[in-house]
């Protein structure tokens, strides 16, 4: 990279709102997703995001992490725009999907990414196990946080799987926690909870997908998309 290429690359620090301008986004020119969205969201708020099956609920938070480029219009972090840096820009997110992956490794290196002989916070490990309640699980594993999930993945439950990966996004502090229908597959009384415990993060900033607009009482903000357009519904 030469001298010229560095100065161009913005460095990222997210102090006070993330920000869509102007934002329009085509699948294919016959497909349009969004149309001139222009919307702001606060550091530290709580916004959670319904909608539609196929109204474009995951393009939205893609559009935000900057996975994906708009047709037209910017992603702001502050003043700077996210695609002048990605990878400084990706370091404040922590992007939990619908279908989370999981290693063929133990419980605690699927959350943590460090191997089981390495050191690793271990009241932040137990922390994060209790906010996303999987406490109880772990210990009523033989081997605890060392169970070794299997490579089907066929000795841990749909909820179990999310919960992890609500953790290991919880583990890496990362400043934006975004969660892509991430609950769906807990039961009520436990998806209550974890969405409790996040909103009790006080210094995290939340944007949440879920078809349970129940779930977003507590929310700063909660916006519904509707004909390429995004509306803020009155609590």
């Amino acid at each position: 990279m030469n001298k010229k290429t560095k100065k161009n690359i913005k460095k990222i620090t997210f102090k006070k709102k993330i920000k869509l301008s102007k934002i329009d986004f085509n699948h294919s020119e016959k497909k349009k997703i969004f149309k001139d969205l222009n919307f702001t969201i606060k550091k530290n708020s709580k916004v959670g995001i319904v909608g539609k099956t196929g109204s474009g609920k995951t393009t939205l938070v893609d559009l935000i992490a900057g996975l994906i480029k708009p047709t037209s219009g910017e992603v702001f972090a502050d003043t700077i725009k996210v695609d002048q840096n990605f990878k400084a820009w990706s370091k404040n997110i922590s992007y939990v999907p619908q279908e989370v992956f999981l290693f063929n490794l133990s419980i605690r290196q699927n959350i943590t990414f460090r191997a089981d002989s390495e050191t690793i916070d271990e009241v932040k490990f137990s922390r994060i196990l209790k906010l996303c309640n999987l406490y109880d699980f772990i210990i009523s594993q033989k081997e605890k946080e060392f169970t070794i999930i299997n490579e089907d993945g066929n000795n841990v439950s749909g909820g179990q799987r999310q919960r992890i990966g609500i953790a290991r996004a919880l583990y890496k502090n990362a400043n934006i926690l975004i969660l892509d229908e991430s609950t769906n597959a807990l039961d009520e009384e436990s998806e209550k909870t974890i969405v409790e415990n996040i909103l009790s993060l006080k210094e995290k900033t939340v944007i949440f997908i879920t078809h349970n607009v129940n779930n977003l009482e507590r929310f700063d903000k909660i916006l519904k998309i509707k004909n390429n357009q995004l509306s803020e519904i009155k609590k």
